[in-house]
């Protein structure tokens, strides 16, 4: 990735600075984590449904999406892709800070994506939490 990501800066002649590949590598960067963080959360449905695993394939195989940008999508994928699961954070907005997004618009982005981490990680912790009082209760 970083081997592409000089080429395409080199060959493209894209102006770029520091503070650019800076907000671009923690948007990617947290985008991953944001994008891994509702996989924890369907994982931790084997508390109630036993076995995960289809839910767990289904969601690998959204990943699929990641490569194609966000123009070629309706309204309501972007919006998922966005605050459900948000592939978009790392790949789509990168590129974006990268070649077309003020710095003050990055930095919004990047505000936005770490509420977005804010709100998955508290929900993160009550789904871990409530799962292991029911797995508890069952132990005896």
């Amino acid at each position: 990735g970083l081997g592409l990501l000089i080429f395409g800066l080199v060959h493209y002649d894209i102006p770029y600075t520091p503070a650019r590949l800076a907000v671009a590598g923690v948007i990617c960067t947290l985008g991953f984590l944001a994008t891994f963080i509702p996989f924890g959360m369907i994982c931790l449905m084997a508390f109630w449904i036993g076995r995960a695993a289809f839910l767990r394939d289904l969601f690998i195989e959204l990943f699929m999406f990641r490569r194609f940008p966000l123009s070629e999508f309706p309204n309501a994928f972007i919006m998922a892709f966005t605050f459900v699961i948000p592939l978009v954070f790392s790949g789509t907005v990168p590129v974006l800070v990268l070649t077309r997004l003020s710095m003050v618009e990055s930095l919004l982005l990047l505000g936005l994506l770490i509420a977005i981490i804010a709100i998955q990680l508290t929900l993160f912790i009550i789904i871990w939490r409530r799962g292991l009082r029911r797995y508890e209760s069952f132990g005896g």
